[in-house]
């Protein structure tokens, strides 16, 4: 076999293993109601410290069955973040990006309930627990930690972004 053959039979094998789990994603996108795109209620959240002055949540299903999770912020001043990880409901320690976190890990809790830990430095310093109203239209995240000696804790209260803009 040439290489030109080699690499067709590579490229079958891995647009053959993307649809084979394909379907499992889907399913499980369907299932999950935590799927989606959020959008803060400044209104109903609160807030320790400083409120965002707009901020959107999505999470989405990725083709090995796992979740990306992406949280743009605009804050009071104007300036903007990006957080985002990719992790499985199996409790196991994966990276994140733009935090003072290290890492994150999430395991669910029950049908409409999942559980973030947060860690620097091996050390659990903030959970999350993220809860989906029963009518799949509202996401409630309650958060509590600390960043060196600083406490803080929040409430947020998200709707979902039917729009999908």
């Amino acid at each position: 076999m040439d290489e030109y053959g080699r690499r067709l039979g590579i490229a079958a094998v891995i647009v053959t293993l993307f649809f084979l789990n394909a379907p499992i994603a889907f399913a499980q996108a369907k299932d999950d109601p935590l799927i989606g795109r959020w959008v803060l209620d400044r209104a109903k959240s609160e807030f320790s410290g400083n409120v965002p002055e707009k901020r959107v949540t999505i999470f989405q299903v990725v083709p090995d069955g796992g979740l990306k999770h992406i949280t743009d912020t605009v804050n009071a001043n104007g300036s903007t973040d990006r957080v985002e990880y990719t992790c499985k409901y199996d409790g196991k320690d994966v990276p994140i990006s733009n935090s003072f976190l290290w890492q994150v890990s999430v395991k669910r809790i029950d049908a409409r309930t999942t559980e973030r830990s947060g860690k620097v430095d091996g050390k659990v310093v903030e959970t999350s627990t993220r809860t989906v109203s029963p009518d799949g239209q509202t996401l409630t995240i309650v958060t509590s930690g600390t960043n060196g000696a600083n406490e803080y804790s929040s409430t947020q209260v998200l709707t979902r972004d039917k729009t999908g803009t």
